[in-house]
């Protein structure tokens, strides 16, 4: 049985690895400075040189090598410019936490009382279908059948009491 022959960018890829593995891992080093997306960066590269078509058309390999990683490292960094947020748990202060999580409580509290505010003027039956709507996220089916109503008048309901909460609301200055 005869080996099949390597496709031309198999073959290629191959031998480019086996020359500039070493000087491409130090390439992406010093580009990044850190080790596990040096790693993912040049398989990013080989991954590429698998795509060449047509090898003898690269004169120079190692300067094709550079220029591909060179395009790889581009888009990294450009990919972490748009993301800026890193998050290292290991550094990451707990009592941060807790006080970012009191302060979205007080938040939540006083959105809430907002929210009340705005629902006082609305009659009960309505506010009792815009709570079940917003705060428990139930379908207008759900309402009906919870409070005796078709879903139709359920939405209906629903929606004049939002319209009610909103004039309400503005008129208040809030």
């Amino acid at each position: 049985m005869t080996p099949k022959p390597e496709p031309a960018g198999t073959s290629f890829a191959r031998l480019a690895y086996e020359g500039y593995a070493r000087i491409l891992r130090n390439y992406l080093m010093n580009r990044v400075r850190n080790r596990e997306d040096a790693r993912e960066l040049a398989q990013e590269v080989w991954t590429r040189l698998l795509r060449v078509t047509d090898p003898n058309k690269i004169r120079e390999p190692r300067r094709y090598i550079y220029r591909v990683a060179a395009h790889v490292v581009a888009e990294y960094q450009d990919c972490k410019r748009r993301s800026p947020v890193d998050f290292d748990s290991e550094i990451f202060d707990q009592s941060a936490l807790d006080a970012v999580e009191k302060s979205d409580g007080l938040e939540q509290l006083k959105a809430q009382a907002d929210v009340m505010q705005a629902l006082r003027p609305v009659p009960p039956m309505l506010r009792e279908v815009v709570l079940l709507r917003l705060r428990d996220g139930l379908a207008y089916e759900e309402i009906g059948a919870r409070l005796g109503l078709t879903a139709g008048t359920a939405k209906r309901y629903f929606f004049s009491g939002m319209t009610l909460a909103r004039k309400g609301w503005t008129r208040t200055g809030q």
